[in-house]
């Protein structure tokens, strides 16, 4: 008898350097400090972090916009409009995070947008061990169904088995690195313990 084991549902995650560009890099950030030295922010997933209002684009300027395209180009590779074969009509959200050690955001999803992204535009200065957490932290949407009907079981695979064990996938950054995901998809930023600061924006896309 011959086996067949299909990998169904996947979940699309993008990691992207396309956008990296030292000039795209150094606006943003100084757009982002002067903005962050005038406005207080607001709370929302942030724990000890600055997060900006989401009108990035509208103080953001030409460097922003650029962003903005970017992230559509990548993911609209990556979409489709079943049925049609005409293009896809996308608004932009956009945000700044700043983040000191000790700095990191809980759990949660952009509930209403199709794609979720974070562009790095400061990653920090690193630790005497090298490592400075603040990491971008994926959850498995199927994690508490599969953790809490037989933790102590995983399903074998024939290749990458080691990737599929796992329930959180994390990502760590560098500037320029562009990580983006279905808006549904859970996820938070672990404690950040770098002596710098770390300078991310977050975009939607709604469609």
């Amino acid at each position: 008898m011959n086996t067949r084991v299909h990998e169904l549902f996947p979940t699309p995650v993008i990691e992207s350097t396309e956008l990296k560009s030292q000039a795209l890099i150094e606006t943003l950030y100084n757009v982002i400090d002067k903005q962050r030295r005038a406005d207080e922010g607001v709370q929302r997933s942030n724990i000890q972090c600055w997060h900006s209002k989401t009108d990035m684009l509208s103080w953001g300027g030409e460097a922003a916009a650029d962003l903005g395209r970017g992230v559509i180009s990548i993911c609209g590779k990556h979409t489709a409009l079943l049925g049609s074969s005409e293009g896809l009509n996308w608004r932009v959200e956009m945000w700044a995070n700043r983040i000191l050690k000790g700095g990191s955001n809980q759990l949660h999803a952009h509930l209403g947008a199709v794609w979720s992204a974070v562009y790095y535009v400061r990653v920090g200065k690193e630790q005497d061990d090298g490592d400075m957490g603040g990491d971008l932290r994926l959850l498995d949407p199927r994690f508490p169904g599969a953790y809490m009907n037989a933790p102590f079981l995983r399903p074998t695979w024939d290749e990458n088995e080691e990737e599929y064990q796992q329930y959180t996938r994390d990502f760590s950054p560098c500037e320029g690195m562009l990580i983006a995901f279905p808006s549904w998809l859970m996820h938070s930023v672990v404690p950040y313990q770098g002596s710098g600061e770390r300078i991310s924006v977050a975009i939607n896309l709604y469609c």
